[in-house]
């Protein structure tokens, strides 16, 4: 059984390549007399993933940089975009959170230990005030031993409950600013959140 799913692996790849290069040229296939094969599908030529996902960020930043003329690379800073990257990283995958709901406000505990503390101390106050500016929330936060007490407020019952429903990942994810951030980070601008 084996064998003969590396036989159809094998069959479907040389057939994508060919398609792919045959498309890279003419769009399709066509045969010996000339006639045109519409087979319905797109292909591309190359793959469009860089690799891993902070890797795929750096390298979509790094292009942008590079086709930007006014670019200036004395002032770029990729380590800061990836250092910035890898907290992300940590805060994601190890932070811990709990919330509450407390009236017209949802108040997330977020703790960890070493890196994964130093993440939730970094971002989460920075990431909370963006909040208190890009909506119509209040956040506010404070340092705890063990991380961050993120507190936020709404007079709309609506948002409150859409906040609880969110939790403290969603929270972090919320707004449209992260990924200038990343790109006004990489050129330089530390105050860039």
């Amino acid at each position: 059984m084996r064998t003969v799913s590396i036989l159809v692996i094998s069959v479907f790849f040389i057939f994508t390549t060919y398609v792919a290069t045959a498309q890279n040229s003419s769009h399709g296939i066509h045969n010996k007399k000339g006639n045109h094969f519409n087979l319905g599908i797109t292909l591309k030529t190359v793959p469009l993933e860089t690799g891993q996902d902070a890797f795929s960020a750096i390298a979509e930043i790094v292009d942008l940089l590079t086709l930007n003329p006014n670019t200036n690379w004395f002032n770029v800073d990729i380590d800061a975009l990836r250092e910035h990257l890898v907290d992300m990283n940590q805060l994601t995958l190890n932070a811990k959170a709990s919330k509450k709901l407390e009236g017209n406000k949802v108040v997330f505990t977020v703790t960890g230990e070493g890196a994964t503390l130093k993440a939730i101390n970094r971002m989460v106050p920075a990431h909370a005030l963006q909040l208190s500016v890009s909506t119509n929330w209040k956040a506010d936060t404070q340092l705890n031993t063990n991380g961050v007490t993120l507190t936020i407020n709404s007079e709309d019952s609506t948002e409150i409950n859409k906040i609880f429903a969110l939790g403290f990942f969603g929270v972090m994810a919320t707004g449209n600013h992260h990924q200038e951030h990343h790109y006004q980070m990489a050129k330089g601008d530390s105050h860039s959140h």
